[in-house]
């Protein structure tokens, strides 16, 4: 039986990756509950984006508002690839994304993507934000929202002009 067990116990710490680990008690029922709590450290990208939400506010269209960053962090055991950003929703023209993430992202490390309104017409404009990753349990898309309006009219001064006529 203890032949058993520590061929059991060395089979699963192979598979794991040669973790260390100290058996506490006897027989296959120590060996077995060491092994399924050995399985828990598998390793697992993960994700978590902030802010939920950006609002911009009123933009000329057809400028780009100044950026504003969406932080993704990599909260898993292995490294996080985020390999895609789009935009879905009723209009996703009207904004931009930078991806300024490297192609792999350690474990508990941070990037940030920038992302500006750009409205090519007037009115509130909505979409989301969609990160696309390696992550086992996608990131939510992220609301994104603000208004395109018109340039001021030009300002003509003085307003008028007096000439002396000869």
């Amino acid at each position: 039986m203890r032949r058993l067990v520590r061929v059991l116990l060395l089979s699963v710490l192979t598979l794991l990756g040669g973790c260390e680990a100290t058996l506490v008690g006897t027989g296959l029922a120590a060996a077995v509950g060491l092994a399924l709590a050995l399985q828990g450290d598998k390793k697992e990208a993960k994700i978590q984006v902030a802010p939920a939400s950006l609002n911009f506010p009123d933009q000329v269209i057809v400028e780009a508002s100044g950026p504003q960053i969406v932080t993704v962090t990599s909260t898993g055991n292995a490294n996080l690839t985020v390999s895609g950003v789009s935009f879905t929703g009723t209009d996703p023209t009207s904004f931009i994304a930078t991806n300024e993430c490297p192609t792999s992202l350690a474990p508990q490390v941070t990037c940030s993507l920038k992302v500006s309104f750009a409205p090519k017409t007037t009115g509130v404009k909505s979409a989301s934000l969609v990160i696309t990753s390696n992550a086992k349990t996608p990131a939510p898309p992220i609301a994104l929202s603000g208004t395109g309006v018109l340039p001021p009219p030009p300002a003509v001064s003085p307003a008028t002009l007096s000439v002396d006529v000869m």
